[in-house]
């Protein structure tokens, strides 16, 4: 197939979940599959742009100013603006007449067999493709994630965030209706863009992960919890902050030689601040590897509360044979049974327990850690996923009559 992917940005570095995703099941798909790849270019993304090669045949950027890095000041100011537009502030920061253009002029140009887009934002642009099939990929419900912010924010944020909530259901309605199918990564997901948005033509991945790459490492100390994820990421930054303030003292006056690490993207000035004031933690902003800090983990920790979609992290701690506690949430999507894989818990005295459990009982850190490496080898490879994506854009290929763009 003569795949045309659309995504906001490229894939490297592979420092989210989303990105991760992508780039491996695009590794698969381009062994057998033309992959054209089209991206916005911020220009400052070079070692980016000479590795795509790894997933696509050829690679398009679009120009574009791009968002700066974001300041805590820098947000409210964009939050304020946005309040007079009638997209929710995540679709507003992706609105590029260039990415519309572009898409035209290139599908106008050439015959592609599917167009796929890739995440919900670059679907504002996607009426510009016309006569090819249109497959959206959505790594979470977007809505999802913003309803349960708002649910647990306080004070000025709760009216703001529901607002968005609002905003971000009928966009994600009005966009997801405009594709011949839509891909989710759970089976949950799936039954809400049902039940929510009217669709039917809806189907759901399993999460991968390469248990080549994500190993266990025999030999090296095991004494400390460790949470890997983007802490730019407002449910990440929502869930950080909730294992700081209610969770980490409760283990603190039970073990007061612990200590946390968090590691990942980015960390906003809230998780700065935080991991300032609070005893026993560690913060490693942008680790080029984050195995060896997966390797040292005695426990791994998931504190969502929001959030949409499947969690790779989990998937990726349990190919190092890491025992790992998650909230409900963390753990949605996937396939762990609570005390067999993983220790799942959502109230905070519970998740302390069961860390200090996983860090007081070596046993059931082997039992776990083996149950979960045995869960994600034998059943949940990337070429396994990729070749369930591309059975699915075959059938949305051969379908008839391709929906014209609305």
């Amino acid at each position: 197939m003569k795949i045309l992917w659309v995504k906001t940005n490229l894939l490297h570095p592979l420092n989210s979940g989303g990105v991760i995703r992508t780039y491996n099941m695009l590794r698969q798909l381009s062994r057998e599959h033309e992959v054209t790849y089209v991206a916005l270019d911020s220009a400052t993304e070079a070692t980016s742009r000479r590795r795509a090669e790894e997933y696509c045949l050829r690679l398009i950027q679009v120009p574009w100013r791009g968002a700066p890095r974001r300041t805590q000041w820098q947000f409210y100011v964009q939050a304020l603006a946005n309040l007079r537009s009638d997209l929710p502030l995540p679709l507003e920061r992706y609105r590029v007449p260039q990415l519309e253009d572009a898409l035209h002029g290139l599908t106008q140009r050439e015959s592609f067999d599917i167009a796929v887009c890739d995440f919900l934002f670059p679907a504002l642009h996607f009426s510009a493709v016309r006569g090819t099939p249109r497959l959206l990929f959505q790594h979470n419900v977007e809505s999802l994630i913003w309803d349960r912010m708002w649910k647990h924010a306080r004070g000025i944020a709760r009216p703001y965030f529901r607002s968005q909530a609002e905003r971000m259901r009928r966009w994600e309605a009005r966009l997801a209706q405009g594709f011949d199918h839509v891909v989710t990564v759970s089976i949950e997901d799936a039954r809400l863009m049902r039940k929510w948005f009217g669709l039917q033509n809806v189907t759901s991945i399993p999460t991968g992960v390469d248990t080549e790459y994500f190993r266990p490492q025999a030999g090296g100390p095991e004494r400390d919890v460790v949470f890997v994820g983007s802490l730019d990421w407002l449910p990440n930054i929502d869930g950080v902050r909730w294992l700081l303030c209610e969770v980490w003292p409760i283990i603190r006056n039970n073990r007061p030689s612990a200590r946390l690490h968090l590691v990942g993207r980015r960390p906003s000035r809230t998780i700065r601040r935080l991991t300032k004031r609070t005893p026993g933690i560690v913060l490693w902003p942008d680790v080029p590897d984050v195995r060896q800090h997966l390797w040292r983990a005695a426990a791994v920790v998931v504190p969502l509360r929001v959030g949409g979609g499947t969690r790779l992290k989990i998937f990726e701690a349990l190919a190092c044979q890491k025992a790992v506690v998650t909230t409900t949430v963390g753990a949605e999507g996937l396939p762990v049974a609570n005390g067999r894989h993983a220790l799942v818990a959502s109230e905070a005295t519970d998740f302390a327990s069961a860390v200090l459990t996983i860090l007081d009982d070596p046993e059931q850190r082997r039992r776990l850690g083996e149950a979960g490496r045995k869960l994600v080898s034998e059943r949940y490879s990337w070429r396994a996923v990729a070749d369930a994506f591309a059975e699915i854009c075959r059938s949305v290929v051969s379908a008839e009559p391709t929906r014209s763009a609305t």
